[in-house]
């Protein structure tokens, strides 16, 4: 039940984020399987299953604290529960802050509230918070799993509930590696209309060999 409803709340924030985006952020799921076209669609879904993942993330890292379990202290040396941990600690922080940087600009310029009535509760977390979440969270998981690798006090488990929180720390590492190749080398745009320039970097490869 708390699995179904972590992606029911993930279905209705990326349902308000698609109904606000509309076609600027989808068109590119009809034009074919060419590589442009796929890498295009391959960004979309990571961009727009944000707010599924933070969901089961927050779910699972529940379901691993209810009872019956192990004590705290063991829970917490178990990769799939320390990826949750941390992801979550990370996705708070950056809430509170943008938060924080929100209310302090609209305050001094007289228009308080007016970015949560433009664009929803669920839009702006999603693009204020979320959208920036697979670096730092990608980094967090890593760094919590390489302490507990070098200092041989990870206590993994046989249990899926230990595999789905390693799942889950995966896909913030696969998402942050998907934006960084689009960002530093496929050129798409985020948040936007994820577009590409792929003739600038056709056109870089056709100079390269040219000099070679």
């Amino acid at each position: 039940m708390i699995l179904v409803a972590a992606t029911a709340l993930g279905i209705v924030s990326t349902r308000c984020v698609w109904d606000r985006a509309s076609y600027n952020w989808f068109w590119g799921f009809g034009q074919g399987w060419t590589a442009w076209a796929t890498n295009q669609c391959i960004l979309t879904l990571v961009a727009i299953s944000l707010p599924t993942l933070a969901a089961w993330t927050e779910a699972v890292l529940l379901l691993r604290l209810r009872r019956p379990r192990p004590t705290l202290r063991r829970v917490v040396l178990q990769p799939g529960a320390a990826a949750c941990l941390v992801a979550l600690l990370v996705i708070a922080l950056e809430t509170m802050g943008a938060m924080a940087a929100m209310v302090y600009f609209e305050s001094s310029r007289g228009y308080l509230g007016a970015e949560l009535r433009t664009f929803g509760l669920a839009g702006w977390f999603h693009v204020r918070v979320l959208m920036r979440m697979p670096y730092p969270v990608s980094c967090a998981v890593l760094a919590s799993w390489t302490i507990l690798c070098l200092s041989h006090r990870g206590r993994p488990e046989r249990s899926w509930i230990d595999l789905a929180g390693r799942v889950l720390g995966w896909c913030w590492i696969v998402s942050a590696l998907v934006f960084w190749l689009n960002q530093h080398f496929l050129y798409g745009q985020l948040p936007g209309a994820l577009t590409m320039r792929w003739a600038e970097t056709l056109n870089r490869l056709s100079r390269f060999w040219e000099d070679l």
